[in-house]
């Protein structure tokens, strides 16, 4: 059982808040970008890329995380670091895969419904578009997705306040 003392507890909530939200931004820009937008078949594997790119940032090199946001240099506190080695220690990693194929999925099969039958011209914002739209819905679905389930199970591991 974890011993929390009650700043740790406090960025447990703001930790939830967050996580819903990433989650749902990520999701609903996913859905909004991806469902309206002209497609060609050169935008696929951008997508595709892009996705998988947010995928490996969250998973495997941005693995912690922070409730607090500083706009100077700062240095964590003893709080901060607690935190982030807890969210490192019960993220669950198989709910953010099935998160990211899931979206990625969504985001593929939405372009590949908006194909034409003619070769539409390929613009160069729309190829640089799909690669970050898919990065930044990808990579914040899979936050939410660390920050929901890192909360859980710290909850479920909880003992009580110092």
């Amino acid at each position: 059982m974890l011993m929390l003392n009650k700043v740790i507890k406090n960025y447990l909530k703001q930790l939830i808040i967050l996580g819903v939200i990433f989650f749902a931004m990520g999701v609903g820009l996913g859905l909004w970008v991806f469902y309206d937008t002209k497609s060609t078949y050169i935008y696929i594997p951008f997508t595709f890329i892009g996705g998988s790119f947010a995928y490996y940032i969250t998973t495997f090199i941005a693995k912690g995380g922070n409730v607090n946001v500083y706009l100077t240099p700062h240095t964590l506190t003893e709080e901060e670091k607690i935190l982030n080695k807890l969210i490192i220690d019960y993220r669950n990693t198989v709910l953010m895969t099935v998160t990211s194929l899931a979206l990625l999925s969504i985001e593929v099969v939405l372009e590949i419904f908006r194909l034409g039958n003619t070769l539409r011209e390929i613009k160069f914002d729309y190829l640089v578009g799909t690669f970050f739209m898919s990065i930044l819905s990808v990579g914040m679905a899979c936050e939410g997705a660390k920050y929901i389930s890192a909360w859980w199970n710290i909850r479920k591991n909880m003992r009580g306040v110092k």
